[in-house]
């Protein structure tokens, strides 16, 4: 995806890919399970936990960072002075 995200000024690919799924032996994926959480139940979880962790299960839920990088979000340095975005650029965990 992100070599064909490569794009000319005019728009056109610049690595272009047509790729032979049959011949690379490309599993197919049957049956997926995307398991998630309603908006209840993820109410349930951040009113049932100490108030610092509540924040943190809220900001997973909302949000769709990973723990490692949500646990290396720095106020000063990774939100937004009218606390808007959250742009994450590093992680507490290496990788």
């Amino acid at each position: 995806m992100v070599v064909a995200s490569a794009v000319e000024d005019r728009g056109e690919g610049i690595y272009v890919r047509k790729w032979n799924h049959g011949f690379i032996d490309l599993p197919e994926i049957k049956n997926q399970r995307a398991p998630s959480l309603s908006s209840e139940e993820v109410g349930a979880i951040v009113a049932a936990t100490e108030r610092q962790y509540g924040m943190l299960c809220a900001l997973l839920a909302g949000t769709g960072m990973r723990i490692g990088e949500e646990l290396g979000l720095e106020v000063d340095k990774h939100i937004t002075d009218d606390h808007t975005t959250t742009k994450v650029r590093q992680s507490a965990t290496p990788g």
